[in-house]
């Protein structure tokens, strides 16, 4: 590991009003000991951050975004918002000579264009799951007469407008054919040409392999497994958890990913000439085969898992993001990264109408407890304004992933929500 960049003045300006965005606040806060930063946030929220400059912006410009970049004279800007990627903010970023994480506008297309990601793994033969495209209803409606269900129906372009981006599981061709009608309809307003992706659908396990990656090297961060359990204790549990145990990932064929799915995107990526740089996740099927498929490719960490891995890495966040900025990811050591802390993490619907809402001391007293006994414990709680309800993130770090799961298990028995519906983030 190399000395963290040395710099008379280190600003860095992050973009974003997601818990994305927070964590990464929070780690470069707590890597002040090794570096003096001024953090520079913005945001459509008033004090978004108390460990930052809070700027508010109402709708993302990004040549204004330039403008304060250059009159702040930052060092370094992260986009927490995938959005940013498909308006050309590190292409315009780079031309202004600015420094900035993430990948270029032709590059981010992996992610926000399903279209152009499936072309991609056929190109390069990676696995994925069969499927067909269509810029017309009447022949989306005649493939899904012909098909075998469940199926699932997504726009081939994401970013166009929230409502559109909205994938569909079609248990039968009455259920895919109202979806279809919907995304036809006036009520979709794009201008652009519709174009929809369907594809077979199959439960399988699923895990998410995210990287840095700077064009040339990458730097992997722990695999995150998401495990769905249905009808346990008479109610419906949904767990994401990432753990740092090994063992917890021998059955997962991490090997057989790396070989299948991760070497050939990133050789892909390098041989088509595109510039992508910044977070790469591989979401990833396996079946009981030990097949492989990939699911899909994000150019961010979600709110969720940015919480469980940037609390667990112990790497100091600006030197890793600006190094990726500059092409120079060389120096850390190849391979899986390994953490030495394993993490539970769970989104809970919390039903106010029976409940209070948790204060402020109520939360302290659960962390301070967690802490007494060797835990760390994050307990959050958010009001879900797109979807009118209370939520409730509760996060546990422990030696290893069984300890961890039975602390968060203990913590929600204490806070009496046992029966309430669990969510993936």
């Amino acid at each position: 590991m190399r000395e963290s960049v040395q710099m008379d003045s280190i600003k860095v300006l992050i973009i974003g009003a997601n818990d994305y965005a927070k964590s990464v606040v929070d780690k470069l806060s707590f890597d002040q000991n090794s570096q003096e930063l001024e953090l520079i946030s913005v945001s459509n929220q008033e004090d978004f951050h108390e460990n930052a400059e809070n700027i508010v912006c109402e709708q993302y410009d990004v040549y204004q975004l330039i403008d304060i970049a250059l009159a702040r004279r930052v060092s370094l800007t992260i986009p927490c918002d995938p959005f940013l990627f498909s308006l050309a903010i590190v292409d315009k970023f780079r031309e202004a000579g600015l420094n900035i994480f993430g990948p270029t506008e032709t590059a981010s297309k992996l992610e926000n264009c399903n279209f152009f990601s499936k072309e991609f793994c056929h190109r390069h033969k990676i696995p994925t799951a069969n499927y067909a495209s269509f810029d017309s209803k009447e022949m989306s409606l005649v493939y899904l007469q012909n098909i075998k269900y469940p199926v699932l129906i997504k726009p081939a372009n994401i970013f166009e407008r929230d409502y559109e981006n909205k994938q569909f599981l079609a248990k039968d061709f009455n259920e895919a054919k109202s979806f279809v009608d919907l995304y036809y309809s006036k009520l979709y307003l794009s201008n652009s040409n519709k174009k929809l992706i369907i594809e077979e659908y199959e439960e399988s396990r699923e895990i998410s392999i995210p990287m840095i990656f700077d064009g040339e090297n990458a730097f992997s961060f722990i695999p995150i497994k998401n495990i769905f359990e249905f009808n346990r204790v008479n109610f419906n549990f949904n767990e994401m958890a990432a753990f740092s145990s090994e063992e917890s990932f021998q059955t997962l064929s991490l090997d057989l990913i790396s070989k299948k799915i991760i070497e050939p995107a990133i050789e892909g990526l390098k041989s088509e000439g595109l510039e992508f740089s910044g977070v790469i996740s591989f979401n990833c099927k396996i079946s009981d085969e030990d097949r492989v498929e990939l699911k899909c490719v994000t150019s961010f960490l979600s709110n969720l898992n940015a919480q469980i891995i940037l609390n667990l890495l112990d790497e100091n966040l600006f030197d890793l993001f600006f190094s990726c900025s500059q092409s120079k990811l060389s120096f850390y050591k190849e391979g899986l990264h390994r953490f030495p802390e394993a993490a539970v993490a769970y989104n809970l619907i919390y039903d106010y109408s029976i409940f209070s809402s948790l204060s402020d001391e109520d939360i302290e007293s659960l962390e301070i407890k967690a802490l007494e006994d060797g835990y760390k414990l994050i307990v959050k709680n958010i009001y879900d304004e797109q979807n009118n309800r209370d939520l409730i993130k509760l996060i546990c770090f422990a030696a290893n992933s069984f300890e961890a799961k039975n602390y968060a298990l203990k913590t929600i028995k204490k806070l009496n929500l046992a029966g309430k519906e669990y969510i993936n983030d």
